[in-house]
């Protein structure tokens, strides 16, 4: 990684105060920023070019001196003057640090889960996350961006409960039914800590997105099909155990994804956990299997 040092003056007088910073990262300060010839992270210089220096997303402000001593780097001097209150997700010891990138994409999951894509913008993000909005552009170019990474945090969950579907304990149907029961309270669980049934957040972005960014429904896409293979997998299980008769295997399992969408989708709009209470007996119906009546 290349790296660069930012000087301040010696006089204090001139200059406001007098130290030498460490060796900082270069890439840690947006593309507008490298044009200006900013070089540091936590403590930012400005090029010698007689320009006075824009707000970098609200980051910090940047004075200049035009004159005194600087720091020769290739062709440009850097001089720099504090003005300013450091961005936290930034550290002069340790460089950037990841905990910002990683609370914008928390927040980011909670934020589109509650109110979708559209309705949340970058600056509630960033105040959800405790970030300035300079570090969002950091790591994300675009909201477009951040939602990519939102997707890809929430297909490693749903790949956790589908490994529980494929290799839990018990037998296919077993594990098929506490799949549904899954579903059920975890959407009544929301509904009980949110006062609202917050629905699929892969589905609820699905709908959103689908016909407006090709890259999300892509991404979105991958994640139902990988769904699609897990009902798969556990419906030849329960074929070759005779717990269900010869089947469409792959049209049975698009139907089951249809099936716990679309019951989440009405249970959200219903603001009902109830209509996802029928969702077991439902999909037993479908494969043409007997559901085992609870005592």
């Amino acid at each position: 990684m290349a790296r660069v040092s930012a000087i301040l003056g010696a006089n204090p007088r001139t200059f406001g105060s007098s130290a030498v910073l460490g060796s900082l990262p270069a890439d840690a300060v947006g593309k507008e920023a490298r044009i200006r010839g900013f070089a540091t992270p936590a403590f930012a210089g400005c090029a010698f070019l007689g320009r006075r220096p824009s707000y970098l997303g609200g980051r910090r402000r940047i004075a200049t001196r035009l004159g005194g001593m600087g720091r020769r780097i290739g062709s440009m001097f850097f001089c720099v003057r504090l003005d300013m209150i450091v961005d936290r997700s930034y550290s002069l010891e340790m460089g950037r640090t990841s905990d910002a990138r990683e609370r914008l994409i928390e927040s980011g999951s909670e934020l589109m889960h509650q109110r979708g894509y559209t309705a949340v913008g970058v600056s509630g993000l960033c105040e959800a996350a405790g970030v300035k909005k300079g570090s969002f552009y950091h790591f994300f170019p675009s909201k477009v961006e951040l939602a990519a990474a939102v997707i890809d945090r929430l297909s490693v969950g749903s790949e956790a409960a589908m490994d529980q579907l494929t290799n839990g304990k018990g037998p296919p149907l077993e594990r098929l039914a506490a799949y549904a029961d899954g579903v059920f309270e975890t959407q009544s669980e929301l509904h009980e800590s949110c006062g609202q049934v917050l629905g699929c957040p892969i589905g609820n972005l699905g709908l959103e997105m689908s016909t407006q960014e090709p890259a999300l429904r892509e991404r979105l896409d991958r994640v139902f099909d990988r769904n699609v293979e897990t009902f798969e997998s556990v419906l030849r299980e329960a074929v070759k155990g005779n717990d269900v008769a010869p089947l469409d295997i792959t049209g049975a399992a698009y139907s089951i994804l249809a099936l716990v969408e679309g019951s989440v989708m009405l249970a959200k709009m219903k603001n009902d956990p109830g209509f996802l209470r029928g969702l077991k007996r439902d999909l037993f119906r479908l494969i043409g299997a007997e559901l085992e009546v609870e005592n």
